[in-house]
């Protein structure tokens, strides 16, 4: 349960990456992936986190390379639902 009655929900968006067959692909994604994602200098934690729209990453953010196709998941906890929209839109703007 989140401080916040209104910031109840959690959103997340994947993205489908590249089989992982493909070493030097799935290694680049790798790497990629943390500078994007770890830390508090990181791209989405400066872009999500810091303007407070939502109070943290969630677990499943991160590169996901144990599968055969890979991907790349990017999401928000404590958010409001009115601020889906502008959390897909700021996740979209730096992913693509």
């Amino acid at each position: 349960m989140a401080i916040d009655a209104d910031k109840q929900s959690c959103i997340s968006t994947s993205f489908l990456c590249s089989d992982i067959t493909d070493v030097e692909e799935v290694f680049t994604l790798h790497v990629l992936t943390e500078l994007l994602v770890k830390g508090p200098n990181a791209a989405f934690y400066r872009t999500l986190v810091e303007p407070g729209i939502g109070s943290g990453l969630t677990p499943s953010t991160g590169y996901e390379s144990q599968v055969k196709d890979t991907f790349f998941s990017v999401g928000l906890q404590c958010v409001s639902t009115q601020d889906f929209e502008k959390v897909r839109r700021l996740i979209n703007n730096h992913f693509l």
